[in-house]
């Protein structure tokens, strides 16, 4: 398991809470190594990838899933260049990001318009130094710059606390321009997925007796970020191929297998016959070769090590 899959997920959880706020750990600025001469290796343990035919299987799929840990510099500068790539190999793709939610739309689009300043937009999407690193700055920037639209693709915090707090039912309740914010899973089936996000959040500890606090609760409010994005993605494929959508790597991680990501199996679910879903997995780990623990993980791995390693 990534070294902080439990940290990301269990900071999610407390900001979801309202405990605290969703930001990534400040780093230390460091010069990194150049992006495109990491290793990357095949998920399926076949060896190492050229990053030129990393870039061309992303450039012809549907949806590419950049699995990332938030806040890390290397691993959001990989993603960053790999976007770049992509774009100039398949001008259509498009950038989806779990980190905007659906009533930042317009925000963004206003922004990608030339309609307001970046300062504006920053301000408008709660934008701060903690919760907008470089990496998905130098994103938006391509985007914009090549005239492609940005998704903001996430349901917004509030309804996923709802979900969380007083469970699917209380959302079905509100009006039709409240849902078109978010999106409702059929279920929340056990699975793989919903077996590793037990796990995750069981190792934060117990929060008393409130059921709102609970793992249970959790899960519903995880289910309902994984179907919005999914349905986000979705919608978008009609307008340009490929859509490449970042986002926290627990969300995309062992989508290569059904059953074993709530994200991918919901895109699935809408693709057709000739549509497929490209899976990338940045891990903050050290490792010189695929990592037994690692075949399957995803279709492409790629290892930036720790932050603290390079901020020293």
């Amino acid at each position: 398991m990534q070294a902080r899959t439990l940290v990301t997920i269990a900071a999610s959880a407390l900001a979801l809470a309202g405990l605290t706020g969703c930001q990534a750990p400040k780093r230390q600025a460091a010069e990194l190594p150049a992006p495109r001469q990491i290793p990357v290796f095949s998920g399926d343990a076949t060896g190492v990838v050229p990053w030129d035919a990393l870039v061309d299987a992303c450039a012809q799929a549907s949806v590419v899933l950049i699995g990332e840990t938030h806040g890390h510099p290397l691993g959001l500068a990989v993603a960053a260049e790999l976007f770049d790539d992509v774009l100039a190999r398949n001008p259509r793709a498009q950038l989806s990001m779990e980190f905007y939610e659906r009533d930042h739309q317009a925000a963004l689009d206003d922004y990608l318009a030339g309609i307001t300043s970046a300062d504006e937009f920053n301000a408008a999407t709660f934008r701060t130094d903690s919760n907008n690193p470089p990496g998905h700055r130098q994103m938006i920037e391509a985007a914009r710059l090549a005239g492609r639209p940005v998704i903001a693709a996430n349901a917004p915090r509030r309804y996923a606390r709802l979900a969380r707090t007083e469970g699917y039912e209380r959302l079905r309740n509100l009006t039709a321009e409240q849902r078109r914010l978010f999106v409702i899973p059929d279920s929340i089936p056990e699975n793989g997925y919903t077996s590793r996000f037990r796990a995750i959040m069981g190792g934060m500890g117990g929060h008393g007796d409130d059921p709102a606090m609970s793992v249970e609760a959790f899960l519903r409010a995880q289910y309902l970020w994984d179907a919005t994005m999914a349905d986000s993605i979705a919608e978008a494929i009609p307008a340009g191929e490929p859509v490449v959508h970042v986002v926290g790597s627990f969300h995309s991680d062992y989508g290569t297998e059904p059953s074993k990501s709530a994200l991918t199996d919901a895109i699935a679910q809408r693709l057709l016959p000739d549509q497929n879903i490209i899976i990338i997995s940045i891990i903050d780990e050290p490792a010189q070769s695929l990592r037994v623990e690692d075949v399957g993980r995803a279709h492409f791995v790629i290892y930036v090590g720790s932050p603290e390693s390079e901020a020293n």
